[in-house]
């Protein structure tokens, strides 16, 4: 019986962190380059909304570019904010961009530095090069804290994902029918 219990909790937990969609941001980039944009962002906005950080990464460059949508630079960094924060290198290269031009934000340049020197650690040279020409506009304590911020810096689930993922689950536990299904799925009944 406990060892039924671990099962059903590891699939509620599985389910709810991944969630079921019927939305795929292979094929909405697929019909972004068949310049189906509405089609695409109908795509990208389901993945995002469940915290898929591809998705929220190329509603970031469709709102900024102003592809299929109107260009709105505010909107392009909310969503290069939440891929950026899940790892996403492109949304972390442009969310610095973003910080460095002062499009959609303040100009920052120790947000900027922080970012380019993220997506540089992951591989990306461009982002080394970015990083050292934004440190040309530096003072050398603002250079320090923007390392420190990065080095500082983990990547995290997007928290409307946590925020969904957690509410079903408290959902699905409270739920007895929901832990019925499962054991009786378990056991074989």
């Amino acid at each position: 019986m406990k060892k039924l219990f671990y099962i059903n909790f590891y699939v509620i937990v599985t389910f709810c962190l991944t969630g079921p969609t019927l939305a795929d941001t292979d094929h909405g980039v697929n019909l972004y380059f068949k310049e189906d944009y509405a089609a695409a962002l109908a795509e990208f906005s389901e993945c995002a909304a469940n915290g898929d950080a591809d998705a929220q990464y190329w509603l970031g460059l469709m709102h900024e570019s102003g592809t299929g949508v109107e260009q709105d630079y505010l909107e392009a960094r909310k969503w290069y904010e939440r891929a950026a924060d899940q790892g996403e290198v492109g949304a972390q290269l442009q969310l610095a961009e973003l910080y460095f031009s002062g499009h959609g934000t303040e100009k920052n340049y120790v947000l900027a530095h922080m970012w380019f020197d993220i997506a540089a650690k992951q591989g990306l040279k461009f982002a080394s090069r970015s990083r050292e020409r934004v440190a040309l506009g530096m003072i050398e304590s603002d250079i320090i804290r923007a390392r420190q911020m990065a080095g500082a810096w983990r990547p995290r689930m997007s928290g409307y994902a946590a925020e969904d993922a957690y509410a079903r689950a408290r959902e699905a536990m409270n739920n007895p029918f929901s832990l019925w299904s499962l054991e009786t799925l378990f056991s074989g009944d």
